[in-house]
């Protein structure tokens, strides 16, 4: 396009992609391409990131300078590297100094673009991350006067990270030693920057031993503690090493959750060709204590996923249109580190029936989180997971098929669960020979796993305090007897009383017995169009 067009429209090729996914990398080849002869081109390459923070006029001077260079020096391409950092998207309802600022500088490049570029044989050629985050000034949905020619660097699959890997280590290892598909088949999501990274420091811990080869070694030390660039920005959570093993009880949740998680990473073949869509939503629910936060992160572990895991007043803002805008970023940092599961705790704090807030900030919220669990931009490699004892209260639309439409129930443990939750907690516990767990389950009626948790430590305590009556250094750690297991059980009660259980089974009993879940216990909803 650049070299063949000769009608003085204005081309601009937008080349968008993931950040380190090579985009300056690619316009430094064009440019070395297209400097020599035959074509003799000359280029201007403007990084838009070294701008941001500049003042308006100066901005405008400095963009000038590089337009005058390219007329004078006609043909020319100038390259405008990162454009979304002067010329990003702003949310319409978003009224501030930034939004002001970053409006004015999109008129200012689309301007001088138009005035400048027309009638000059003079080609752009602008990045950025994503194509939709360009401020309306330059992209605008209509009344275009600049042609625009959209390029994505597609995802790197497991095919291209092998060949990429194999060319960086080429002369730096034996190919026929290491095996490099044992590290591809784990790198979902990665983009070039980071097999390059890889390479680099696998390649400095050979040198740092003095090696002259790299080895399975030196990959393995550097791949168990290696962060992609799309996880940099991202706070991904861990439950350390806390796998199923570790959950007591809940063994029809974790068996959902294997089938909704692992089953599709491990017969993507299967699942690809099913003529249904895949589930990718999935509501726990259950009263307080019960482990729903807790079976999340093992399965994270479990099922070797990634962890995003939200808070739900952390997205509510008092700004106009923020909350909204922090929604559609965490869906957007979720694809950035698929596979992964985005976790949201304490859901019905931010997702509740719309029509019963004054303000309008939830019902915007909920309306966003349609959208994005609606599959207007795709989910693949991501799974919703979202927790909440108060499955009554939510927003009735995020529970129809395609959104969490797969609800499990995380119930108060029997006998046998609380026995399992014992042993599970107890793992790196002490305890005396006369220890007899079922006992303690059998006494512990109505007791959830937290308040078990509570148990255990109470019995520590106790244990710890007899000791050191009898050796005040305590050099190792003391024994657990039934007894203290039984003074912990008399001398504490279940987080929730008999009523609060009752309530909550009425609540849990409504629910599940409502076919569409818009008529729980009674409530009244306003009409919406979801």
């Amino acid at each position: 396009m650049i070299i063949h067009d000769s009608s003085m429209t204005i081309h601009i090729c937008m080349m968008y992609g993931k950040s380190g996914s090579g985009k300056t990398t690619l316009l430094n080849l064009i440019k070395n391409k297209l400097s020599d002869s035959p074509f003799r081109l000359h280029f201007e390459i403007v990084n838009c990131g070294t701008l941001k923070g500049k003042t308006l006029d100066s901005l405008s001077r400095m963009l000038y300078c590089n337009i005058v260079r390219a007329i004078y020096f006609q043909p020319s391409v100038i390259l405008l590297d990162d454009l979304n950092a002067i010329c990003g998207k702003v949310e319409r309802e978003i009224q501030t100094q930034e939004s002001v600022v970053v409006n004015r500088s999109s008129e200012i490049v689309r301007d001088l673009l138009n005035i400048y570029l027309t009638h000059n044989q003079i080609q752009v050629i602008a990045t950025c991350e994503n194509i939709t985050q360009i401020n309306e000034y330059i992209l605008p949905a209509r009344g275009k006067r600049v042609l625009w020619h959209p390029f994505k660097i597609e995802d790197l699959n497991q095919s291209d990270r092998l060949s990429l890997l194999r060319f960086l280590f080429s002369n730096k290892t034996n190919l026929d030693v290491v095996d490099l598909e044992k590290y591809t088949s784990q790198m979902d999501g990665f983009v070039v920057q980071d097999l390059v990274d890889f390479t680099n420091k696998a390649i400095f811990e050979s040198i740092k031993e003095g090696c002259s080869q790299v080895s399975s070694i030196h990959c393995d030390n550097v791949f168990s503690n290696f962060s992609p660039v799309s996880l940099q920005n991202i706070n991904t959570h861990s439950f350390g090493d806390k796998d199923f093993s570790d959950v007591g009880g809940l063994e029809d949740v974790k068996t959902i959750l294997i089938e909704s998680l692992l089953w599709p990473l491990q017969y993507p073949h299967l699942f690809a060709s099913a003529p249904l869509r895949l589930q990718t939503g999935v509501l726990l629910y259950g009263p307080p204590g019960t482990g729903k936060t807790l079976v999340a992160g093992a399965a994270a572990k479990h099922c070797n996923l990634r962890l995003i895991a939200i808070k739900g007043p952390e997205l509510l803002s008092k700004y106009i249109g923020a909350s909204e805008q922090a929604v559609r970023q965490i869906f957007e940092k979720a694809q950035s580190a698929k596979p992964c599961i985005l976790f949201f705790d304490e859901f019905d704090s931010f997702a509740p029936r719309r029509g019963h807030d004054s303000t309008g900030v939830t019902d915007r919220v909920v309306n966003q989180l349609l959208t994005q669990l609606d599959g207007v931009e795709s989910l693949s490699g991501v799974c919703v997971l979202a927790a909440t004892s108060r499955p009554d209260l939510l927003d009735p639309a995020l529970l129809r098929p395609g959104r969490l439409d797969k609800q499990i129930f995380c119930p108060f443990p029997d006998s046998a669960a609380r026995l399992a939750i014992l042993k599970a907690l107890s793992k790196s516990v002490k305890f005396a020979n006369n220890v007899n767990l079922s006992e303690i389950a059998n006494l512990a009626e109505n007791y959830s796993g937290a308040d078990l948790q509570g148990v255990l430590c109470t019995a520590h305590l106790a244990a710890v305090e007899e000791a050191m009556g009898h050796d005040k250094e305590l050099k190792e750690d003391p024994e657990i007897t039934q007894e203290h297991l039984k003074d912990a059980i008399v001398n504490s009660r279940p987080s929730l009383s008999r009523d609060e259980r009752a309530k909550y089974e009425r609540i849990y009993k409504k629910f599940e017995g409502s076919p569409n879940k818009l008529d729980l216990l009674g409530a009244v909803q306003k009409a919406t169009l979801a």
